[in-house]
C-alpha cells in the first residue's frame, strides 16, 4: 500500500508554514508557530490516503479542555494574563495515527521551531533541543520569573506569539560547536532556559539572570527590525566588517571605539550583527549617563548607544 498524503494549503499566514517527514513510522512537523489551514487527500481516486486533520492553528498552545491539571490552569492564566501563549515542552502535538502495512504504529508529531523565519522557506536545519522543568513547582517559579523580570519589559506589541520555558537549551552555533544558549528568540516566539533560576535567592541575582535572556531577545528585536535601527546603522555605516590599520600607541579596541564600536573581536572592524549584540549589553547594563561617563572620549559610542535605546523604547521596550 503506498501512503500519499496532496496538501492544499489555503491562504498563507504569515509566520506559519509545514514540513512534514516520515522517519520510521513517525510524521514529524517542525512548526513555527502552528500550523497552517492543511487539507490531506488522495491525489487520485484509485489510491489510499492518510486523513491528518488539523482545525484552529491556536488549538495546539492551549491545554485540552478536560485538562484540568495545575499546569493547564497556570498556561491559561498565563495567556489571559498576558496574551501570550505558554508553553513547557516543544512537542505540540502527538497522537496515534495507526498502523501501517507491517502492522507497525504510527505517530504524528509536531514540533516548536522557534527560529523559524519567514524570509526562508526551509525549517530551522540544527533545530534545538530542550530539557524540561518536570515540576509545578519549577514551573511556576518559572513563570513568576518571567513575568516580573522579563515581560515587565514588553508592551503588548512586543509581546511574542508564545514563550516556550525548558530546563535547558542545547543546539549548535554557526561554526557547528555546541553550545546551550539562556534563550533562542525567533520572530514570533521565544524559548528561555530556566535551568538556573531554583539557585537564585536574591532580586539581584535574578536580575543579573534575567539580563542573560534579554540580552539574546533584544539583539534578536533589533536584528528583525531594522528600520528602527538604521539611524544607529547609519553611523558607522561603510566600515562593518572592514580591514583597518592600527596606529603606534594605539589598541584595535581605541581605534574601533574611534569609529563608534564597543569593541573589535578580530583583525577586522565588527560586522552589523556583532555591532548589534555589544550595544545590547551596553544599554542594558549601564545608564546613559553611565554610558556618557564610561565613554566620554568616544562621542560616536554615546550617541550610537542612545540612539539605539530610543529605538527600543519607540518599539514598547520598557527599561
Amino acid at each position: 500500500m503506498v501512503l500519499t498524503i496532496c496538501m492544499i494549503i489555503g491562504l498563507s499566514i504569515l509566520f506559519f508554514k509545514e514540513s512534514i517527514k516520515m522517519r520510521k513510522h513517525i510524521f514529524t512537523i517542525i512548526l513555527p508557530l502552528a500550523v497552517m489551514g492543511m487539507l490531506a487527500t488522495s491525489c487520485s481516486k484509485d489510491e489510499d490516503y492518510l486523513d491528518v486533520e488539523l482545525s484552529d492553528p491556536t488549538d495546539n498552545f492551549i491545554p485540552k479542555a478536560d485538562d484540568d491539571s495545575e499546569t493547564a490552569q497556570l498556561r491559561n492564566q498565563f495567556k489571559e494574563e498576558t496574551g501570550s501563549y505558554l508553553l513547557f515542552n516543544d512537542t505540540i502535538q502527538h497522537y496515534l495515527l495507526g498502523k501501517d502495512v507491517n502492522g507497525e504504529l504510527l505517530y504524528f508529531n509536531e514540533l516548536l521551531d522557534v527560529e523559524y523565519s519567514t524570509t526562508s522557506a526551509n525549517p530551522t536545519t540544527k533545530p534545538y533541543t530542550y530539557t524540561y522543568l518536570k515540576t509545578f513547582e519549577r514551573q511556576s517559579q518559572a513563570v513568576e520569573f518571567l513575568k516580573e523580570y522579563i515581560i515587565s519589559h514588553f508592551t503588548r506589541s512586543l509581546a511574542p506569539f508564545s514563550y516556550l520555558l525548558v530546563n535547558t537549551i542545547s543546539g549548535k552555533d554557526e561554526w557547528g560547536n555546541n553550545t546551550k544558549p539562556y534563550a533562542v528568540a525567533g520572530e514570533r516566539s521565544i524559548a528561555l532556559a530556566m535551568g538556573e533560576l531554583n539557585k537564585l535567592t536574591t532580586a539581584a541575582s535574578k536580575k543579573k539572570f534575567a539580563n542573560k535572556h534579554l540580552l539574546i531577545i533584544v539583539g534578536k528585536i533589533a536584528s528583525d527590525h531594522s528600520s528602527y535601527f538604521s539611524d544607529f546603522k547609519s553611523v558607522s555605516n561603510g566600515r562593518y566588517g572592514t580591514n583597518f590599520s592600527i596606529p603606534d600607541g594605539m589598541t584595535k579596541d581605541q581605534v574601533g571605539r574611534e569609529y563608534g564600536f564597543i569593541s573589535v573581536p578580530g583583525v577586522y572592524l565588527p560586522t552589523y550583527e556583532q555591532d548589534i549584540k555589544a550595544f545590547a549589553s551596553v544599554i542594558l547594563t549601564y545608564t546613559d549617563s553611565q554610558i556618557e561617563a564610561k565613554y566620554a572620549d568616544y562621542p560616536l559610542i554615546v550617541k550610537k548607544a542612545k540612539i539605539f535605546r530610543e529605538a527600543l523604547i519607540n518599539m514598547g521596550y520598557i527599561f
